[in-house]
């Protein structure tokens, strides 16, 4: 599992600058600690580290489509990923 994470994170990394990588790693793990525990209290019996890992990667690839003058606005798609989010660990 931590390959795939540092991979995710030194490409991000190597986007932003090579100096920037220890607070991007530091920032990083703390989000999917965060996310992890969540997805635990609401749902103990989902695996913790593959729904983080779907919420995240669902929530950052909005930013791959879309479009703030197409026909969806941010609070419509904010809202359908909440439910999505939720409905992934069965809450």
């Amino acid at each position: 599992m931590r390959r795939c994470i540092h991979a995710r994170g030194a490409d991000f990394g190597a986007r932003l600058g090579g100096e920037h990588r220890p607070l991007i790693i530091v920032l990083r793990d703390r989000q999917e600690s965060a996310f992890r525990e969540a997805v635990h209290r609401i749902s103990p019996t989902t695996d913790p580290a593959i729904a983080t890992r779907a919420i995240i990667t669902m929530a950052t690839a909005v930013s791959t489509w879309f479009d703030p003058l197409g026909p969806d606005t941010a609070d419509r798609i904010a809202a359908q990923y909440a439910t999505l989010a939720l409905a992934m660990v069965d809450a």
